[in-house]
């Protein structure tokens, strides 16, 4: 019988029974029979408590005077007192809405599937930006693509110990707290997970009123008092963010039951709801997905019928812009030279479209030949090796912009990336892992074929392990960390092609950020010791615009496929309009145009935008005043981060909103907020949303690059209005159009900055 009570503190996650080695621990039949006869200790329906234990134990110590054998028993049951005692303190505590999930994954560590090396971070919903845009699993929000409805549901699933405790919380703030429905909807809105190799993150509003309420934790895991109608507001809550119909909803049971009049319906009692509520939530999922399927078939024969109505217009339009992506010098079937038009020379298999205007040029080679002519690898890679006043040649793989890049696979191949410069006589060479121009992975540097540095890099710098040239065949081993030396060195001396010898009784060196520390005891007491690589990439400045500086993040966000980081587009939308600017004098331009940016449109709405919301009128007024004053109306041009998860704007123009958005859909809530700004400001607003015609986009993560063309367009087109701009079609765009604004962004922003009329 004590194996019982042993396994059920086992899941209750005490652990003393490992650290004491008792599991193989026997009771003989007479204390079998003992507790048998007991009717007061109902073990086995786990309602253990103290006093119970303490019967137990004065039992067990009557027994041991009679037997010696029951020492180790009271032993344990004295370590279960002390749990017990200890758990009586815990139950009471008060906790917020981040200790009490924290609380509750620490508990729950010991049992989760393939979670037990996690970590649970929380962060800031502030803080999400670029890639993290799309990593973002929202628990609550609505679903725009096939996709996001399957991570969604995966989590629901394999993470249910998570939403369960998040839904605990969110029943125990709507049954106690006398909050409103909308700030309740609030913070459901700000929860998303991201899922990492080696944490977890949540996020959440910060300084945020409802979280920082507290109640006992034994509350918040019993919902002894949460009933149906709590249920129905968390419902309804869910059924307003995912857009869910009563029609739809009614498909599912539980949810029929739970809003149905009858209270004599158990099957959707809370205990039942709250322990189903993973599969509910994916059920509904599920509903919305079918439609989801229908839109992207109306897309793609739309997108089938737009591509049948190619002519000879267009194919003119396709051999203008070769010419201006690049110049043939020669061509073959299996080998090209071309010229582009940063200067550099390309050799190699790579082909060329003839069908479509905007499709870039590509290498279909491993062995591409590149000569870079102000090419930005200045930029990207640390060591002092490679000067751009000099021209760099490279052999290897490359990415969509020529720039280097071999993967692992192909490295292991024996593929290699092979950057050199050759200047005052010397030849200067990198061979190993490229990744889109930046040195990452295991890589080799050479001055006059001796090498210098052999070892892990990071976003073009030192980072992990490594060996560097000290002295003739003298080496340095040793950590580095963001390019810089970081703990104890020792002395290898090279002896052969790849054979290295540690010089055990030369001193070792201790370095702090790349700095060597001298001091009496130099060599002495310290340990050698190669740490693991770290996981995680470092970020780094790698130029400045302005008030803005570029990291190696922000920049990748450029690259297909990623979702674009909101500084990119603020520093895109803001060069772009320094060149419009430049020759405003000479446009007859009937508005007064304010653009506000991003960074500007967080600071007056905030990371979310919901109904009722407090606005920060003071800095939309600093915004006005610093214009210049003119007698024209304004017109305001808003470009933003919406929710932390989409990229669009909006204009107002005589008296009307206009929501240009490549994903569309109702937006009430930003409806509501801009005209309670606007009409603070006694700017008059009529009607809702105008309707018109916007290119809508195929994917998830292209919002940031449509918003950057659609506002091009505003700018290149400012002395318009925008009705004449819709007349004129400036927001319809094609996808290879998008495309190709990327590649332009990604390619010329270390370079030469952004061109108008190229995008």
């Amino acid at each position: 019988m004590l194996e019982k009570i042993l396994s059920l503190y086992q899941i209750k996650g005490l652990g003393y029974i490992k650290q004491r080695n008792l599991i193989q621990f026997k009771l003989d039949n007479s204390l079998n029979k003992l507790v048998d006869e007991n009717q007061n200790f109902k073990l086995m329906t786990m309602q253990i408590n103290k006093e119970q234990i303490e019967q137990y134990h004065n039992q067990c110590y009557k027994e041991q005077q009679r037997k010696k054998k029951y020492i180790l028993i009271i032993e344990i049951l004295d370590i279960i007192r002390q749990d017990l005692s200890q758990m009586e303190t815990q139950k009471n505590q008060q906790m917020n809405f981040q200790e009490y999930v924290k609380w509750a994954f620490e508990e729950n560590k010991n049992t989760m599937q393939n979670q037990n090396d996690k970590e649970l971070l929380f962060q800031s919903l502030n803080s999400i930006d670029g890639d993290d845009m799309g990593d973002v699993i929202w628990l609550f929000r609505k679903c725009s693509s096939q996709q996001q409805i399957e991570n969604q549901n995966t989590l629901f699933i394999d993470n249910m110990y998570i939403l369960n405790h998040v839904i605990n919380f969110l029943l125990t703030i709507i049954h106690y707290s006398k909050l409103t429905q909308q700030d309740i909807t609030r913070l459901m809105m700000s929860i998303g997970i991201i899922k990492k190799q080696v944490e977890l993150q949540l996020f959440h509003l910060e300084n945020e009123k409802l979280l920082s309420i507290e109640y006992e934790r034994q509350k918040i895991q019993r919902l002894e008092e949460i009933n149906k109608q709590d249920f129905r507001i968390l419902f309804q809550i869910i059924f307003e963010l995912k857009e869910i119909f009563e029609e739809e909803y009614k498909q599912i049971s539980e949810l029929r039951i739970c809003f149905s009049e009858n209270d004599q319906e158990t099957e959707s009692s809370p205990s039942q709801l709250k322990q189903n509520f993973g599969i509910i939530m994916a059920q509904l999922n599920q509903s919305k997905k079918n439609n989801l399927i229908e839109i992207e078939q109306t897309k793609q024969s739309e997108k089938k019928q737009k591509l049948q109505k190619a002519n000879e217009q267009q194919l003119i339009k396709n051999q203008q812009q070769q010419i201006k992506l690049c110049k043939v010098i020669y061509g073959q079937n299996t080998k090209k030279i071309i010229l582009l038009e940063n200067g550099s020379i390309v050799t190699g298999n790579i082909w060329i479209s003839d069908q479509d205007q905007y499709l870039i040029p590509l290498s279909v080679s491993l062995q591409t030949h590149v000569e870079y002519f102000n090419q930005g690898i200045e930029h990207m890679n640390e060591d002092q090796l490679f000067r751009k006043d000099v021209v760099i040649s490279y052999l290897g793989p490359v990415n969509n912009h020529f720039n280097p890049n071999v993967s692992k696979a192909e490295y292991e191949m024996n593929i290699l990336g092979k950057l050199t410069q050759n200047r005052e006589g010397q030849n200067y060479h990198y061979e190993g892992y490229f990744n889109d121009g930046f040195f990452d992975g295991q890589g080799k540097l050479y001055i006059a074929n001796n090498l210098q540095y052999k070892g892990e890099y990071r976003v073009g710098m030192k980072h992990g392990e490594g060996i560097e040239l000290y002295h003739k065949d003298y080496y340095l081993e040793g950590n580095y960390e963001f390019g810089r030396k970081n703990g104890v060195f020792r002395l290898t001396q090279k002896i052969g092609d790849k054979i290295w010898q540690v010089k055990q009784q030369e001193p070792q060196i201790l370095y702090k950020n790349g700095i060597e520390v001298k001091n009496q005891n130099q060599g002495q007491g310290y340990q050698f010791e190669l740490k693991k690589k770290s996981s995680l990439t470092p970020s780094r400045i790698l130029l400045n615009y302005g008030e803005y500086g570029i990291n190696n993040f922000q920049l990748k966000s450029l690259q297909p496929g990623r979702w674009l980081n909101s500084s990119i587009i603020d520093i895109v939308i803001g060069q772009i309009l320094i060149l419009r600017f430049k020759i405003m004098d000479k446009i007859n331009n009937d508005y007064n145009t304010v653009f506000i940016n991003c960074n500007q449109f967080q600071d007056i709405f905030g990371s979310l935008v919901t109904k009722g919301d407090g606005i920060q009128t003071q800095i939309f007024q600093q915004i006005i005043d610093g214009q210049k004053k003119q007698e024209k109306p304004f017109r305001f041009v808003f470009y933003f981060n919406l929710d932390r998860g989409h990229f669009l704007s909006v204009v107002y123009e005589n008296k009307k909103l206009y929501l240009i958005d490549s994903m569309k859909d109702k937006k009430e809530n930003l409806l509501y907020q801009m005209k309670k700004l606007l009409n603070y400001f006694n700017f008059q607003v009529e009607g809702d949303w105008q309707n018109f015609q916007v290119s809508q986009q195929n994917n998830s993560y292209d919002c940031g690059i449509y918003t950057i063309y659609y506002i091009s367009q505003i700018i290149k087109n400012i002395d318009q209005s925008i009705p004449k701009m819709i007349l004129n079609k400036c927001f319809n765009v094609e996808q290879s159009r998008i495309n190709y604004v990327r590649y332009l962004l990604a390619k010329n922003i270390l370079q030469f900055g952004v061109e108008l009329l190229q995008i």
